[in-house]
């Protein structure tokens, strides 16, 4: 039988026998629904069955948490038995406010019997309801993080509805700026406050609201992954990398290798990018794009996730007004395709040009946090490998010691004039690796370039060099059977590569593609293989022989597959298609 417990504030399933171990005497369980099974009812975010109860007030000893900071002489803070959220039971806690600047603070005390759970990394959402007697009122919540000399605090303010409110906090939003492992109090109070009023506070839950779309986010072993989280994805390689994905952009990024408790976000406070930037005359100041609306609409979706990729495709329409048409408003676009290796080619294409409105210059920012003791190490370099052609490599390193930790950006090489710069904010410490390109305005600019995200160990200096020509030049492949198909997109090699997505694309010759990597030549990483018009047929690809088994298929039935590792030596690769039944 199982049955649910509630202890330490954390919600639990196990597993308990029928028999007692005190003279035989049997386990009853209780009657009716259990204060778990209530709470998940009434909450549907809790059923996972993975939530913290922080307080819902039902024991008063809940109430140890609080203390009321009254600065008006009506206010108070008291424990009502009766005014609680009626579909959760009874009791609730009720602040007496004559001013906004009375507030109510949970926190740990020595003396309490109950405690607030300090360590939220495993939880997505902050759950509360909250009564209010009078529309014009609003919820301000503050959040904070760390010992009170290095306080840490995330606010957010919520109008509130007369009656109960329903509030929702993501944590993905909190944690850029707080610490999650180290939360040390939540603090409540009420602005629009022009006469005592009486709120009403029940079910403070926290709960973890992740589901696996793909694979085993636990797994160790360099498998990829795709995680819902919230509102958020989590894309990575176990024991290697996590990404997550949040209104179309990257906002976390941890290296499982150096961080597996995921302690570290290496992008916290910004956004990884690649993003759009508009570049001054001069090419170092930097401006925005305020001229294309007052706002942005933004939108993400899943394309495509299997065991060799995970295609992220987000779109943020610039508007005046959100109730609008969004068809012809100035717009930036994104597809990330993610492979476990580490590597992440990027697609973007943005509003470069308008009627009213022609910027100096755009460039393309990746953003990464530094810290006094965790400071990056960038190398910016045009190729010193004179064998790169077509065109040159246009690439950077940052290098974090501390966090053995490494990131290569390589920007597609599309003019001579292609460039990366590096620019640091040491008032917000972040560092931005920015490539830019000497060429006229257009209505849509379009961009393609590559991220590795890796360990220090993994990629050295000559290493990311040898990638960043491979990502540049023209490959070591002999196709014996079958054909490279040029003109891919954003491919100007002719040698079917597509730099927005990292495949190589070949076609079949009467069911068959084979071809040598030459890694004798030229060191190959960790390369990826589409093979169209393979919809509707059996497939086996071969390396040397043996057989591949990590193979997929993209949304159009292609093959699509990777081999992992640096190819030194000359490998060959075949692939055999059949129609089913031929």
């Amino acid at each position: 039988m199982q049955i649910r417990r509630v202890f330490c504030g954390v919600v639990a399933l196990s597993c308990v026998t029928l028999l007692g171990a005190c003279g035989g005497a049997k386990y009853l369980p209780p009657s009716g629904p259990t204060r778990a099974d209530t709470l998940m009812q009434v909450y549907p975010e809790l059923q996972t069955g993975r939530f913290v109860v922080i307080a819902d007030f039902e024991d008063p000893i809940h109430m140890d948490l609080v203390r009321l900071i009254g600065v008006s002489e009506q206010a108070k803070c008291v424990l009502d038995r009766k005014g609680g959220r009626a579909e959760t039971g009874a009791a609730c806690m009720q602040l007496t406010a004559g001013s906004s600047e009375d507030a109510v603070v949970l926190a740990n005390t020595s003396e309490a019997k109950w405690y607030l759970k300090r360590d939220w990394r495993a939880y997505d959402l902050l759950l509360l309801s909250v009564h209010a007697p009078t529309r014009g009122l609003a919820l301000d919540l503050t959040i904070g993080s760390g010992p009170a000399e290095k306080r840490l605090s995330a606010q957010s303010s919520m109008a509130l509805q007369r009656g109960w409110n329903g509030i929702r906090i993501d944590l993905a939003e909190v944690a850029e700026k707080i610490s999650l492992d180290d939360v040390r109090e939540i603090r409540l109070a009420v602005s629009g406050v022009t006469k005592p009023v009486e709120l009403r506070f029940d079910d403070i839950l926290l709960t973890g609201n992740r589901v696996d779309l793909l694979g085993d986010s636990r797994n160790t072993t360099g498998e990829l992954y795709v995680q819902q989280a919230g509102r958020h994805w989590n894309v990575g390689a176990g024991g290697r990398f996590e990404l997550t994905f949040a209104n179309g952009q990257i906002i976390s990024w941890y290296n499982l290798a150096a961080d597996p408790n995921r302690v570290r976000n290496l992008v916290r406070g910004t956004t990884l990018g690649p993003s759009p930037v508009v570049v001054g005359e001069s090419g170092s100041e930097l401006g925005d794009f305020s001229a294309l609306g007052k706002s942005v609409v933004a939108r993400q979706r899943i394309v495509e996730m299997n065991a060799v990729r995970a295609v992220v495709a987000s779109e943020w329409r610039f508007v005046d007004d959100p109730d609008a048409s969004l068809n012809d408003r100035p717009f930036q676009r994104w597809a990330y395709t993610v492979y476990p290796s580490g590597q992440v080619f990027v697609a973007v294409e943005a509003t470069g040009l308008t009627k009213s409105w022609t910027p100096p210059g755009l460039g393309l920012a990746v953003t990464f946090a530094s810290s006094e003791d965790d400071g990056w190490k960038v190398q910016t370099a045009a190729s010193t490998d004179a064998t790169a052609e077509p065109s040159k490599p246009v690439y950077a390193t940052a290098r974090s010691q501390p966090r053995d930790t490494v990131l290569v950006y390589m920007f597609d090489p599309a003019s001579a004039s292609a460039r990366i710069a590096e620019q640091a904010d040491s008032t917000v410490r972040r560092v931005s690796l920015i490539g830019t390109q000497e060429r006229a305005p257009v209505e849509v600019t379009k961009w393609a370039c590559q991220l590795v995200l890796g360990s220090a160990g993994e990629v050295s200096d000559a290493d990311a060099e040898a990638r960043a020509v491979q990502y540049a030049g023209a490959a070591s492949i002999r196709v014996e059977v079958g054909s490279l198909v040029s003109g891919s997109p954003s491919s100007a090699r002719g040698d079917g590569y597509d730099r927005s997505s990292g495949t190589f694309d070949l076609e079949p010759d009467q069911g068959r593609v084979r071809f040598v990597i030459e890694g004798q030549k030229r060191a190959m990483f960790s390369p990826a293989f589409r093979i169209l018009g393979a919809k509707d047929q059996e497939a086996w690809v071969y390396v040397n022989h043996l057989i591949l088994s990590n193979v997929a298929r993209d949304p159009g039935g292609n093959l699509v597959f990777q081999l992992p590792g640096t190819i030194r030596q000359s490998t060959m690769v075949e692939v055999l298609l059949r129609r089913p039944g031929g």
